[in-house]
């Protein structure tokens, strides 16, 4: 999952079911003449939520 860091909103969306932030993508995505830098995060199998819940992605 990539998300562009000044994008509040979308890292809880991001977290709350129990992604993880791996690491910044320098100028990874082209926006218009533009390139940005993105958050990648990742969910392993072993990964839980911060608050205990399962994970379940469908």
């Amino acid at each position: 999952m990539l998300v562009e860091p000044w994008n509040t909103a979308s890292l809880r969306t991001a977290e709350s079911p129990g992604f993880r932030p791996e690491g910044p993508l320098r100028a990874w995505q082209r926006v218009g003449d533009e390139r940005r830098d993105m958050l990648m995060y990742s969910l392993l199998n072993d990964d839980r939520p911060t608050d205990g819940r399962a994970v379940t992605i469908r």
